[in-house]
């Protein structure tokens, strides 16, 4: 579009005047390039509604991934993740730690208070770990799973410790009554079955 208005001023400038008068060649090449930057602000807008149609699109599939209420990933989320740990792992030959943290002898149903306080503890365990670098996952409504790279039972107990210190500093909440219905399980990583799932099953398998 731009290079039809180029050629519009050169045509008033250096052709003859033939069947327009200057005044309209003038006239038209103004209205070819407003047209042209109408053109090109659209495009513009259009772009930038792309673009931000992406990001959510890419925020949504985010969200999708994490229990909303609870604020943790999800199961399938952990599983897929945790499979490429568990790869590696093995590659690598590594140790790796599997901590369960079961809230137990509580009634954990639908109500808010339940899912708050599973949403607390979730922060809690969150915060015990190396960001980045272990995954936590919501394995049902009142367990938690927490896998460790690259470390014994003696980093497990080091997880562990910070999560009931995260625990105390919880307000409005008994502390000594919580830790009483907490169950915390923890499991050597075993590399030698096929998949992190084959493994967590046997745990699980096993009335863990």
């Amino acid at each position: 579009m731009l290079s039809i208005a180029f050629y519009y001023v050169a045509k008033a400038w250096i052709s003859p005047i033939l069947e327009y008068s200057q005044l309209n060649i003038i006239a038209q090449q103004l209205i070819v390039i407003l047209l042209s930057v109408l053109l090109w602000v659209q495009s513009l807008y259009i772009k930038n509604i792309v673009s931000k149609n992406e990001k959510l699109e890419r925020r949504v599939q985010e969200l999708e991934k994490i229990n909303p209420e609870i604020g943790i990933m999800n199961f399938r989320e952990f599983l897929d993740r945790a499979e490429t740990i568990y790869t590696a792992v093995k590659r690598r030959n590594e140790a790796g730690q599997l901590i369960i943290i079961k809230l137990t002898d509580i009634a954990i149903g639908n109500s808010k208070a339940s899912k708050t306080l599973m949403r607390l503890l979730g922060e809690a365990i969150i915060k015990s770990i190396r960001k980045n670098y272990d995954l936590v996952g919501l394995y049902n409504n009142n367990t938690f799973i927490a896998l460790l790279q690259n470390t014994n039972e003696f980093g497990s107990e080091i997880v562990i410790n910070r999560i009931k210190d995260n625990i105390d500093k919880i307000e409005n909440l008994n502390y000594d009554e919580l830790l009483n219905d907490l169950n915390f399980i923890v499991k050597n990583v075993d590399s030698t079955f096929i998949s992190f799932d084959d493994f967590l099953k046997s745990i699980l398998s096993a009335g863990e």
